[in-house]
């Protein structure tokens, strides 16, 4: 509780920063697709690219964003903010299930958490789809882990359907078949 009051208490500025004039424009602010939420939009933003990647799922969560706050800035720095506390607990919850050890866990969670790498996609608005993807990254690493010493089938399509979610966020999940071997 206390590495995410911290990390919070770190990026909380960042929640009243404005749009970047760099793909925050085009992904959020200028997109005509993420301002409303109905089934040809939903079809749209699967079937079609951002201006550089297919990243239905991240766009999905920008229509969310939209929706709730239209294209007010902090909503959409809260919500990756809220990923990222998210993905510490993950971080946290993956290496206590690798090593059995909550101080390992908690340094490993507190590094992720608080490591000047991870800023960029906390406090840009369009980076969205890494914090995303991290999030089913992990969550899928979690879920596989605990199927291979359970056997629990639920746990295992539980894993594919969290890729699945991931390859939607960020096309760079494309790793973890590899990471699983």
């Amino acid at each position: 509780i206390a590495v995410l009051i911290l990390t919070t208490a770190i990026y909380a500025p960042s929640l009243s920063n404005e749009f970047v004039n760099w793909d925050d424009g085009t992904l959020i602010r200028d997109n005509v697709v993420i301002r409303e939420i109905t089934p040809s939009s939903i079809k749209e933003i699967f079937t079609s690219y951002d201006p550089e990647l297919y990243v239905p799922l991240t766009m999905f969560t920008f229509q969310l964003n939209h929706f709730i706050g239209g294209t007010e800035p902090f909503v959409y720095h809260v919500t990756n903010l809220i990923l990222h506390l998210a993905n510490v607990i993950l971080v946290f919850l993956l290496i206590l299930l690798l090593t059995n050890n909550r101080w390992v866990g908690l340094t490993a969670a507190s590094l992720f958490a608080l490591h000047p790498l991870n800023t960029e996609i906390v406090v840009w608005a369009s980076a969205r789809k890494d914090v995303l993807s991290i999030l089913f990254y992990l969550l899928t690493l979690i879920l596989y882990i605990k199927y291979k010493t359970s056997g629990n089938k639920k746990l295992y399509f539980g894993s594919l359907g969290s890729a699945l979610l991931g390859f939607l966020s960020k096309v760079s999940l494309m790793t973890v078949p590899f990471v699983l071997l």
